[in-house]
């Protein structure tokens, strides 16, 4: 049995999807503080079709950065998966 909670989320291709947000006091959790690793799926296929393991920060590109003064605020990520990601693994 899976031990891991379903946080499924479906993704049409050609957009955007938030998926996650994780926030604490007193840092700016980067992509690889909030995962340790991301299984992509089809809804035809019940296994991966892409994993990223490990998560990289310097994958991701920062699309909104919104520090206070104290270096302290909001920042937004994006991850960009590719037909060629998903064609690679099949």
């Amino acid at each position: 049995m899976s031990q891991h909670k379903d946080s499924s989320k479906t993704v049409i291709a050609n957009s955007r999807l938030e998926v996650f947000t994780d926030g604490d006091i007193g840092i700016n959790p980067a992509p690889e503080d909030s995962f340790s690793k991301l299984e992509f799926y089809t809804s035809t296929n019940d296994s991966a079709v892409l994993t990223i393991d490990p998560v990289l920060n310097e994958d991701w590109k920062v699309i909104e950065q919104d520090l206070g003064d104290s270096g302290f605020g909001l920042i937004t990520y994006e991850y960009t998966v590719t037909n060629t990601d998903l064609n690679q693994h099949k």
